[in-house]
């Protein structure tokens, strides 16, 4: 029994304190703007990489009621832990959770990404609108209408 209490402890001091760190939150304030209706929600997705993003597998969903939108801009904050993320947001006025699109494939509700006003038909990248998240911050998005 001796033995393994002074094994235990050594590990303690052999294995790099990154095993037992949990990385570092910082607040993050999202504010979003030029929002046409009050009508059904706006979904944000925070997103690690492009793999997750291609696959819409945010590692974060904030869902805001449009309800309390003012002057066409609403926000909101949070706390979210050290790394690099991207901000993809949906304007879900129908509220069913998924981007509409139109016959020739021009969406019919709002978007936007942190820091980036999206020009063009395909999808960007995650590099076009991730940041790396190391100190509070704030960050705004332009809802873009087609």
């Amino acid at each position: 029994m001796k033995y393994l209490l002074v094994l235990l402890i050594s590990f303690t001091f052999v294995l790099p304190q990154e095993t037992f760190a949990q990385k570092k939150k910082h607040k993050l304030t999202i504010k979003i703007s030029n929002i046409r209706n009050k009508q059904g929600n706006i979904v944000i997705g925070l997103f690690r990489d492009q793999e997750s993003f291609d696959a819409e597998l945010s590692a974060k969903e904030v869902v805001l009621d449009k309800r309390d939108v003012r002057n066409g801009s609403i926000s909101w904050t949070g706390y979210v832990s050290e790394d690099v993320w991207g901000i993809s947001m949906l304007d879900d006025e129908d509220e069913d959770g998924e981007m509409n699109f139109n016959f020739f494939g021009i969406p019919r509700e709002g978007y936007g990404f942190s820091n980036y006003i999206h020009s063009g038909l395909t999808r960007p990248r995650f590099t076009d609108f991730s940041f790396n998240l190391n100190r509070d911050l704030t960050v705004n998005v332009k809802m873009q209408y087609m």
